[in-house]
């Protein structure tokens, strides 16, 4: 939200990649310790993929289109362009199934969640998983080489930031190295436990992640060069191996999981309605279109943060447990078909499932 409503710079890409690599490590571990590579298992895969994206989006895009008809069309266009209803076929297609067809997904419009041209790149990913990119070590070094090569070509043929950040290949990179950290992922947990790292707790890792993306951001506005944003990003990865090795064995101290599990409810919600939720606060606190770093737009933004919450426990709790009571079912399901001895930890949390 800091990112796109204050304008607040860098920031939303290291988010983004950070997502990309949290979601290559927990869709190849559900992918090998839950659902299996059977027809079965990719099948329940699939269907709990989408009970898990689709709902909350439809509710979302409801709730972009009240916006649009409560604002005025132009005001909202103007707060941002992409929020538009869509008119043709395709884009009524592709609004409905955050299928955004070009190899950089952020070049359509409209959208009337913004932000979902990377849930098109999750989607690609979802499907290359599903199919065996990550099914072993050897797999996952031949998909992150690949990737590796993609971003050196980006830079032997002058492509632009976006085909290195926001392009459907480019998502490859943080993936294939999430996919990766679920093979290595009890080596660096051993390594992390040594000695000399073992005081070393979730928070302080947690803390190095956040000093990077300031560091960085602050360099950004300093010198606004796209070098000096490129060479945060990659570091960001590394970083993010950390955090999610560090959560995923030891969790946060002096934090219950209730309340952990909590505040990841509101995370995807706040993700699919923040841009729309803005342009409402702003029409109602300033009857402008403002964003950025002023203090008219810091207004509406505390506004816009308060009804995302809102609006997000509507989501949260009003239609997710119902969803969720299908997802356990899929889930329970496959797992009790597969044999005891294929079954390896499961991951903590219910809803990265």
């Amino acid at each position: 939200m800091a990112f796109h409503l204050l304008s607040i710079p860098v920031i939303g890409y290291y988010a983004v990649f950070s997502f990309f690599v949290l979601s290559g490590f927990l869709m190849t571990t559900i992918m090998q310790d839950s659902y299996g590579y059977t027809l079965n298992g990719i099948k329940s895969y699939a269907l709990n993929r989408f009970l898990r994206l689709y709902p909350s989006y439809w509710l979302a895009i409801a709730i972009s289109i009240l916006v649009i008809f409560y604002c005025g069309p132009a005001f909202v266009s103007l707060y941002k362009t992409e929020i538009r209803l869509p008119q043709q076929t395709t884009e009524i297609f592709a609004n409905l199934t955050m299928i955004f067809p070009a190899i950089i997904p952020h070049s359509i419009q409209p959208r009337l969640s913004p932000p979902t041209w990377a849930l098109t790149v999750e989607l690609c990913y979802y499907v290359i998983i599903a199919l065996g990119a990550s099914k072993s070590l050897r797999n996952c070094w031949i998909w992150f080489s690949a990737s590796v090569v993609y971003v050196v070509l980006t830079y032997i043929n002058h492509m632009g930031w976006d085909y290195r950040y926001a392009a459907i290949p480019a998502g490859s990179l943080p993936f294939s190295v999430g996919a990766l950290l679920y093979f290595y992922k009890n080596a660096i947990n051993d390594f992390l436990k040594n000695k000399i790292l073992a005081p070393i707790s979730s928070w302080i890792i947690l803390s190095f992640y956040l000093a990077n993306s300031f560091i960085f951001t602050v360099l950004a506005i300093l010198f606004k060069s796209n070098m000096i944003t490129t060479i945060g990003l990659y570091l960001n990865i590394p970083i993010t191996c950390l955090v999610i090795i560090r959560l995923y064995y030891s969790g946060l101290t002096r934090l219950s999981k209730n309340i952990d599990k909590k505040i990841g409810d509101f995370s995807y919600p706040i993700y699919l309605l923040h841009w729309q939720i803005g342009a409402l606060a702003s029409f109602i606190v300033l009857h402008k279109p403002v964003t950025g770093s002023s203090l008219p737009s810091l207004l509406s933004f505390s506004v816009a943060f308060i009804f995302v919450i809102i609006a997000s426990s509507f989501i949260i709790y009003g239609l997710d447990p119902f969803i969720e009571k299908i997802r356990t079912h899929i889930r329970e399901k496959i797992v009790s078909q597969r044999s005891p001895a294929n079954m390896v930890k499961p991951i903590p949390t219910k809803q990265a499932l």
